[in-house]
């Protein structure tokens, strides 16, 4: 038999929760009682199963499952408040009487994203060829979204299937791989941040071109140019 301690951390982990209540603590489940969850039902897929792990995650923790309250009605005063601004009237209301400060957050992206430093002797249009797997669109109704950006810029959006004809596809099962460009203007010479951001599950990054002019068509891609200015 194994006897372990009510709670444990990694080495040198901070502790998001406690089990003893302290004066300006948050209850999440009190007397028991769990704390009611409002997410709106416009927001996005994501935020409503995020909302709705949570709930199981309580559950299982304590063995008392919040309540999930889609509207302002019924909603307590220990409730947990999901939710993206623009998409969350509630939220948006909050942040409209100033009673919640989103300024650090606001159009910033919560994702995994890859970060690229290069140097660019030019500043304007880029074009940034992505190359991807192969991979054919296995959600009903929905492309494969990845997101690019350059430094502070917000991410742009990008379907890689949005050309998926039969064509298309004929071309890149040839080159067992999805090529797909994108458009953008960068500011200033010198070092600059290539981000690639994740968005859609299933998105298999092999290689990114930045064309900033000049690049020939080949098979694999220019070679790498970093250690080459």
């Amino acid at each position: 038999m194994i006897a372990l301690p009510p709670c444990l951390f990694g080495l040198g982990q901070r502790k998001y929760i406690e089990t003893t209540s302290e004066t300006g603590d948050f209850p999440m489940v009190h007397a028991g009682r769990a704390a009611s969850i409002r997410v709106d039902p416009a927001d996005y897929p994501g935020v409503q199963r995020a909302a709705g792990d949570l709930k199981n995650d309580i559950a299982r923790v304590t063995g008392i499952a919040p309540i999930m309250v889609k509207s302002q009605a019924g909603l307590h005063t220990d409730a947990i408040i999901i939710g993206t601004i623009g998409k969350s009237p509630l939220i948006d209301g909050l942040v409209r009487d100033r009673k919640i400060d989103v300024v650090a957050i606001s159009g910033k992206w919560e994702s995994f994203l890859l970060e690229y430093e290069v140097y660019l002797f030019h500043p304007g249009r880029v074009e940034v060829e992505t190359i991807l797997a192969p991979t054919l669109n296995f959600v009903p109704g929905r492309g494969l979204r990845y997101a690019v950006s350059f430094d502070d810029q917000p991410p742009q959006i990008i379907d890689a299937l949005a050309q998926n004809t039969p064509d298309n596809w004929a071309q890149t099962v040839e080159d067992s791989v999805r090529k797909v460009k994108s458009t953008h203007t960068v500011e200033g010479v010198g070092y600059h941040t290539l981000k690639f951001w994740m968005v859609d599950p299933g998105v298999v990054l092999q290689k990114l071109v930045v064309d900033v002019g000049g690049v020939k068509p080949s098979y694999l891609g220019p070679p790498e140019t970093f250690h080459h200015p």
